[in-house]
């Protein structure tokens, strides 16, 4: 008596097979497209957004103010200003930007306020 694989099993393997080898080899395309981004045009973008920050990210002027009055103010209206703004950044957060995380930091590095949408 002769022993016989069905059909399906037989013409099921090489299908498996090819796909398996397909996704795989896709993977490893998709990781090296990704690896080359971030070894070579990461740094380029950092530097694109930093330099042109202003004409990207169109902020509203009294952002700057109010940053400035929270850092450097009177003692007094310091409160007022990190109060307006907290205010900003959110209406900021909430908008149709792509901006969607403000830290400020204080002028000796200790954390000032961290917003996220």
């Amino acid at each position: 008596m002769t022993h016989s694989t069905p059909k399906f099993a037989r013409s099921a393997r090489p299908t498996l097979l090819n796909a398996a080898v397909t996704a795989v080899f896709f993977l490893t395309l998709v990781m090296a497209l990704y690896e080359l981004d971030g070894q070579r045009y990461h740094s380029a973008k950092t530097v694109i957004v930093r330099e042109n920050f202003d004409d990207i990210f169109n902020l509203p002027d009294t952002l700057r103010n109010y940053t400035h009055d929270a850092y450097y103010g009177a003692p007094d209206g310091r409160e007022g200003a990190l109060k307006s703004l907290r205010k900003e950044v959110a209406a900021l957060l909430s908008g149709p930007t792509s901006i969607y995380r403000v830290t400020l930091t204080g002028p000796n590095g200790n954390l000032v306020f961290d917003e996220e949408q």
